[in-house]
């Protein structure tokens, strides 16, 4: 794989982690209880999860 390839999977994949975190906030924002504690934590988890630099 080249490092062209490489760079635009890593592009790929950072795009998609955000759009995760973002719709996960929007479900979030929207439940009521315990469902929206355990919507936030799903949130937090994804927010928190280990980023790539660049």
């Amino acid at each position: 794989m080249t490092t062209e390839q490489l760079a635009e999977l890593k592009r790929i994949a950072l795009e998609k982690h955000r759009e995760a975190e973002k719709a996960m906030y929007a479900y979030a924002k929207e439940c009521d209880g315990v469902e929206r504690m355990e919507a936030f934590e799903a949130y937090e988890n994804i927010r928190t999860a280990t980023r790539v630099r660049g």
